[in-house]
C-alpha cells in the first residue's frame, strides 16, 4: 500500500504518464500521443494478466479514462483552406 493509504504505483505506468504529461506541457503532440499509446497498451497487458492489485486497477482505470478524454483531438490538425473563401480585396 502506498503512502497515505493510496495504491502503490506501478513504476512503468507512471513513467509513461510522466513522459506523456511532459510532452503535452511542451506541446510535443506526436510524442505525447505515442507515450499515451504505450501506457494504454501496457495497462491493458497488466490488466489482462492480473498483475495489478484491485486498488491499482481502479486507480489506473480512472487515470486511463481521464487521459483518454484529454487526448481526444490532441494532435496536429491540418487546416484545409477553401480556395473559394479567399476573395480578392483591393488594398486601400
Amino acid at each position: 500500500m502506498g503512502l497515505f493509504g493510496g495504491p502503490k504505483k506501478n513504476k512503468e505506468l507512471e513513467s509513461y504518464l510522466a513522459s506523456c504529461e511532459m510532452y503535452m506541457d511542451n506541446n510535443y503532440k506526436d510524442a505525447a500521443q505515442e507515450e499515451f499509446q504505450k501506457f494504454k497498451k501496457r495497462f491493458k497487458e497488466l490488466e489482462e494478466y492480473e498483475y495489478l492489485s484491485e486498488k491499482q486497477l481502479e486507480y489506473y482505470d480512472d487515470v486511463y479514462s481521464m487521459m483518454s478524454e484529454k487526448m481526444k483531438g490532441y494532435g496536429h490538425v491540418q487546416i484545409r483552406r477553401d480556395k473559394n473563401a479567399i476573395k480578392n480585396k483591393s488594398i486601400r
